[in-house]
């Protein structure tokens, strides 16, 4: 009943979408505003004119519209397109009755908030009010339906004699669609004249229907998606969980455009035909456009326009070698293990990929990620001389005589796993502070405080555990009426900024590569790094019964190849300062038998080849890994780093 009652009242509400509404404004400077589409900050413009004679005025101006390229790969606008405009009436002059514009309105459809002038927030228009030609802006600029009008009070007037006249500063807005040539309309006075004239505008839909969208979102972050369904002319069905979502989309009768849940869904969402291949069975027909939609490389089969190259795992083990995928229930990504690295998707685009033919497409779009961790706090098992657990049974056990062994989130709750068990094997027993425990049971999302309260903590390998990300994101009914329009949608739900404001609203992981750059700072960085072999079971064990025997400050052996090398540098180099004690060494050799254990991976999969040069590209990769350590991309650098050796020796 509970949730029938949540459909009812969603499906009574009114969308707003077709009442006039002010557009928040950001003045920004040139040629700065091109950062915000290329990442050199330079921009060829697409220029188009139009002339304007207005009523009781002689001599002519014009309005030009600016289409701005495609936005860049790693810029906030990377996909979307970019529109200015300005209205020049320099070289119209009037006698009296000095004729002015007092407004300009055009169809634009669906506008995409961004931020322009880099204060956290995001608006929808931008004005050029310093670096660039005009001195008056709009004083309000409003959106009804899919029309938006810019206002001018003062007007932009003609003046008293040919070159006196008024210009506008540019102003702006982006789309995810493509240019075309549309009709102004601007308004003149006196006498309220209308004067249509030619432009470029975003090619949106020309009739967008309501879409209907079921999710069953947490109420934290459910305002920010009712935002979009202001901006978008989305219905909202909400349900109360997911268990409820799923027993909805049952029914036969069920029929939403789109539908927010996560990976784990997919299969039945197949089963039941409401989901496949975003370019099946039509193939797409969008995508051999001219000006193909923004989706489109996605969709069909290109990973990279939206993969974490963080959390790339194609090729680092074999699928018999990966724990996770000996089990009876391997997770989703085994499938894809051995799939060339450029064209895999990443871990969580993983569990919105389906193998058609020979070719992995998406079903969905990846938007957040979760996972349960047990992460621990060396020291603690330092100071005790115990080894550190090596299952959650080992851990059961040792909790009967440590009883300050564990901390347990309280709001962690896992879904019936292993881990399930686990905490029901715990429960009634008092969970120590924080600071005080040597294993922190956590969700994702909590990792970044606990590390300020508690100080380096580390994933570590466990027999009959490894962390799978749980992988929100977005599916598209194929039988929609309205497909093209959902897909367009969709990318927008999952798009960066959408996945940097769940961050900040609920500590969400982004999964998209861009977002992730940009919120992803040294704390998270050093999750990732760890996360990654740690789904995949190919974690370095660290055994502190051999630290404590070793003699003191004796650095352990990480191997005599590159990989061994480069990680007893980055050992001497978390070691060596004034004061390092066992706490400080425990943790760097943990670390770096880490590092040591990934970038072999990694260069098994690139396979550089067994001559001399391959050597030297070896040693170049593992060099550059460990100085980029702790930022995003690292392995991308060094890969690049070392191709370039490789070509220069053998060239």
């Amino acid at each position: 009943m509970k949730r029938l009652l949540i459909i009812l009242v969603l499906l009574c509400v009114t969308i707003p979408f077709a009442n006039a509404a002010p557009l928040d404004i950001a003045t920004v400077k040139a040629p700065e505003i091109n950062c915000v589409f290329d990442t050199d900050c330079t921009i060829t413009v697409t220029d188009t004119t139009d002339a304007i004679t207005l009523p009781g005025g002689s001599g002519s101006g014009f309005l030009q519209s600016h289409t701005l390229p495609v936005g860049e790969p790693g810029t906030p606008a990377a996909g979307l397109y970019g529109y200015e405009y300005r209205i020049d009436l320099r070289q119209i002059s009037g006698i009296l009755d000095i004729p002015c514009v007092t407004s300009l309105q055009f169809d634009v459809g669906p506008i995409v908030s961004l931020d322009y002038d880099n204060d956290g927030a995001t608006e929808k228009v931008f004005v050029v009010t310093q670096g660039g030609l005009g001195t008056i802006a709009p004083t309000s600029i409003n959106q009804t339906g899919n029309t938006i009008t810019f206002a001018f009070s003062p007007a932009v007037c003609a003046g008293s004699y040919s070159g006196g006249g008024d210009n506008s500063f540019f102003f702006g807005l982006t789309s995810q669609y493509p240019p075309r040539h549309v009709t102004a309309t601007l308004q003149s006075s006196p006498g309220n004249h209308m004067l249509n004239l030619a432009a470029r505008a975003p090619a949106y839909p020309l009739f967008m229907e309501t879409l209907v969208v079921w999710h069953a979102w947490p109420e934290r972050i459910r305002s920010i998606l009712e935002q979009r369904a202001d901006e978008y002319q989305i219905e909202l069905v909400g349900f109360a969980s997911e268990d409820e979502l799923e027993e909805a989309l049952r029914d036969p009768s069920a029929k939403p455009d789109l539908i927010l849940g996560p990976d784990t869904l997919s299969d039945a969402l197949i089963k039941a035909g409401l989901v496949n291949a975003y370019c099946l069975p039509d193939g797409c027909e969008e995508c051999f456009s001219d000006n193909p939609p923004r989706w489109c490389l996605y969709a069909n089969g290109d990973f990279s326009y939206n993969r974490n190259i963080d959390f790339q795992f194609a090729g680092l083990c074999e699928p018999k070698q990966c724990p996770p995928c000996l089990s009876d229930n391997p997770p989703h990504w085994c499938q894809f293990a051995q799939l060339d690295h450029e064209q895999a998707p990443d871990i969580f685009q993983a569990g919105f990929a389906r193998f058609v033919e020979d070719q992995v497409l998406p079903v969905g779009t990846p938007i957040w990620w979760e996972a349960d961790l047990v992460l621990a706090d060396p020291t603690w098992f330092l100071e005790r001389e115990l080894a550190m657990p090596g299952s959650l049974g080992d851990i059961v056990d040792l909790q009967q005589e440590y009883p300050d062994l564990v901390y347990i989130d309280p709001a962690f709750d896992p879904t019936p796993t292993p881990m399930r068990h686990f905490i029901d094997a715990l429960k009634g027993n008092p969970s120590p502070q924080p600071s005080k425990a040597g294993l922190l049971v956590v969700e994702a999302e909590q990792f970044r405080a606990l590390t300020k309260e508690v100080g380096p903590l580390f994933l570590f390998p466990l027999a009959d555990y490894q962390p799978q990300p749980s992988v929100q994101g977005v599916y598209v009914n194929p039988h929609s009426e309205h497909r093209a329009q959902a897909l367009a949608i969709a990318d927008l739900l999952a798009s960066p900024n959408m996945q940097v404001e769940l961050f900040g609203a609920a500590g969400y992981m982004p999964t998209h590569g861009e977002a992730w750059v940009n919120v992803a700072d040294e704390v998270l960085v050093d999750l990732s790094q760890p996360l990654l072999p740690g789904v995949l079971g190919i974690l370095p064990e660290i055994d502190i019964h051999d630290f404590i025997e070793r003699p003191p400050f004796t650095a352990p052996a990480f191997g005599s190849d590159a990989c061994g090398l480069a990680a007893a540098e980055l050992y001497t180099r978390l070691t060596d300062f004034v004061g390092a004690n066992d706490f400080d060494r425990i943790r760097a050799e943990f670390s770096s038998q880490q590092f040591a254990r990934i970038c072999r991976a990694h260069l098994t999969r690139l396979a550089f080849g067994d001559d001399h040069c391959a050597e030297r590209a070896e040693s170049i990769f593992a060099m550059t890994l460990m100085e980029w350590r702790g930022t995003t991309g690292a392995v991308y650098r060094a890969a690049e780093a070392a191709r370039a050796e490789l070509a220069a020796c053998r060239g």
